[in-house]
């Protein structure tokens, strides 16, 4: 193979590695704003916000086995009867597939749950789909960190 070709060659692998890069750090700025903004809407109780970024079909899924659909959430939320507090997230990793990501990260969260306050240390998996052109959660599993 000719020098001239080789560089070719090189010059457009280089360009392809770039574009997968650039692609990977628009993902992880997506999800780091999209995941932060849930954990806001949760606090903030803000409705509006938590049913754009909320799946119709959701189910979120607690450590102790809760799984709530996107309406009992919401309702929850606005209860009262689950407030979120403080959610903080750690070692986001993020796997896209076409239309579906993967979030996953370790959290700490302070809750108060029907008038009692909870910490956990929890490792959450969300995944997020994409349709008519927003990203929204259709599922949400967390488990205890010892």
């Amino acid at each position: 193979m000719s020098i001239y070709r080789l560089k070719c060659l090189n010059t457009l692998l280089s360009l392809l590695l770039v574009g997968i890069l650039s692609i990977q750090a628009q993902d992880t700025t997506t999800f780091v704003h999209l995941t932060q903004s849930l954990n806001k809407a949760l606090i903030d109780q803000n409705q509006d916000q938590l049913n754009a970024l909320l799946h119709p079909n959701l189910t979120y899924g607690h450590s102790n086995g809760w799984i709530e659909s996107k309406e009992e959430l919401i309702q929850n939320n606005k209860s009262k009867y689950l407030v979120y507090e403080k959610i903080s997230m750690d070692s986001l990793r993020i796997k896209t597939y076409n239309d579906v990501s993967i979030v996953r990260y370790d959290s700490t969260i302070d809750v108060n749950l029907n008038g009692k306050s909870i910490n956990l240390k929890l490792h959450v998996c969300q995944t997020w789909v994409k349709s008519e052109g927003s990203w929204t959660l259709l599922a949400r599993q967390s488990t205890k960190i010892n």
